[in-house]
């Protein structure tokens, strides 16, 4: 399931790729090493943001549980919502981390376009002892 949503997400952005797209920006730290986007977008998917940004293989997924301003809070329990998944190399889909806890911020929701930051750890998949804290931000995200 996570994984046809994971694609799903990633080949929509793809598809939404033009000018406007690459407007904002999106950047984030992970385990302490800077990361930057190349390509990025979202799609607001019934009452939730879905945002995607890649980098060469990596890959950072954000699952915003709204669409209006304000903070969510990742909660461990609710195994409906995964708000943060971080894929290192997306040719290998089962070694990723999964937020287990912290909290994504939407700051601004303006003319289809998100603002934001985040802050969680996350656990790996494959050694589930692995946890890494994951910050940073997306301002002007193009969303459909």
């Amino acid at each position: 399931m996570k994984k046809g949503i994971f694609i799903a997400v990633f080949l929509t952005v793809f598809a939404l790729a033009g000018c406007e797209l690459f407007i904002g920006s999106f950047s984030s730290s992970i385990n302490g090493s800077a990361w930057e986007a190349s390509v990025y977008g979202a799609v607001k998917n019934g009452n939730q943001y879905v945002i995607t940004g890649t980098k060469n293989t990596a890959t950072l997924v954000i699952t915003i549980p709204g669409t209006s301003e304000g903070t969510y809070n990742i909660n461990p329990l609710d195994t409906a919502l995964d708000a943060l998944i971080y894929t290192p190399d997306y040719n290998n889909v089962n070694n990723y981390y999964l937020s287990t806890q912290g909290s994504v911020n939407l700051t601004k929701v303006d003319q289809g376009r998100l603002t934001g930051t985040f802050n969680v750890y996350a656990k790996n998949s494959v050694t589930s002892s692995d946890s890494i804290p994951i910050t940073g931000q997306f301002s002007n995200i193009l969303s459909n």
